[in-house]
């Protein structure tokens, strides 16, 4: 995940009052409940829907990000590690205009650091509704058909080697 600064608590539509604050920091279900009916759920998501990806576009971010992999990928190969990257796009981006880009750069990465497998699960994604991929309209995770695709694209990896 990429680091970022304005994320989260930062934000102005993120900030409760100090009755919701004690609840929520209390009880999980009236966190649940107050996120899912609070206006503000929306306005906080609608911001931040593209904070990840902005960050793409943040060369200092982006360096240290390389370089974070950089170090992992080389502690891996020391105990030659087969090493197999799995790249999900952001489901709720998914569309005509989906930054494409942010794929094209991390498969670079992956192949300068001279990952074994690069699987990028955008192609198998494109053109579907989101909302089919989506864990719910709460929460834009990968649902289980994104991750039964996933498991199909690792397996045809990973078979040759257990026979």
């Amino acid at each position: 995940k990429l680091k970022y600064s304005h994320y989260g608590r930062s934000n102005k539509n993120s900030k409760k009052g100090k009755i919701v604050s004690f609840l929520s920091d209390r009880s999980v279900f009236f966190d649940f409940i107050y996120w899912r009916f609070s206006q503000r759920y929306q306005r906080t998501f609608q911001e931040l829907k593209t904070a990840d990806i902005q960050q793409y576009s943040n060369q200092e971010v982006i360096n240290e990000h390389k370089k974070t992999i950089a170090e992992f990928v080389k502690a891996l190969k020391v105990d030659r590690t087969k090493i197999i990257v799995i790249m999900f796009p952001s489901i709720f981006l998914l569309g005509p205009s989906y930054p494409t880009y942010v794929h094209e750069l991390m498969a670079e990465v992956f192949r300068e650091n001279q990952v074994d497998t690069f699987i990028d699960l955008l192609p198998d994604l494109r053109g579907k509704d989101k909302a089919e991929l989506m864990a719910s309209s709460f929460d834009p995770h990968p649902n289980e058909l994104v991750h039964a695709i996933a498991a199909e694209k690792l397996a045809s990896v990973l078979l040759p080697f257990i026979h």
